[in-house]
């Protein structure tokens, strides 16, 4: 049994009295450090979730901070993978198949550099949960193009 796999049933098994979203924080926490490094590393917070709308923070401070002060680029990456990822791995845990979701381009626009906490908000939830239902059904991976807008909440 995979390591995904496991912890997706361990996630569903014993974590469905805890709220949304401490429980989603918790499995993004788990998947970083055991997983992904660089998720734990900079230890995003899934600030809100449903079906259509993922909202992730990630703290401007010493670990996520360039030496001009902004955000690193990476860190931004990391930010849009995970807000666009836990949408997709969200409906895996409730069906308890294996889906990894995985970025095959990725194209940004930057407007400023970011100089305080990062919000990230992705709203193809609907569109992300029928690929993931079409992925599992075939057997066959799917390619959806996604949009992240990525903020910075000092400077709104």
């Amino acid at each position: 049994m995979t390591a995904l796999k496991l912890f997706a049933n361990a996630f569903v098994k014993y974590m469905s009295w805890i709220p949304s979203p401490t429980k989603e924080n918790i499995a993004l926490r788990a998947f970083g450090i055991g997983l992904v490094p660089v998720i734990g590393y900079v230890n995003p917070k899934i600030e809100h979730v449903d079906e259509n709308k993922c909202v992730v923070r990630i703290k401007h401070n010493r670990r996520t901070r360039n030496h001009v002060g902004s955000m690193y680029f990476a860190t931004l990456a990391a930010g849009a993978d995970v807000c666009a990822g836990f949408l997709a791995m969200r409906e895996a845990f409730e069906t308890g198949q294996p889906v990894i979701p995985l970025f095959k381009e990725f194209h940004g626009t930057f407007g400023r550099r970011a100089y305080g906490d990062v919000l990230f908000t992705c709203e193809n939830g609907t569109e992300v949960r029928a690929a993931v239902r079409e992925a599992l059904q075939s057997g066959q991976r799917v390619n959806l193009p996604v949009s992240v807008v990525a903020r910075v909440e000092s400077m709104d």
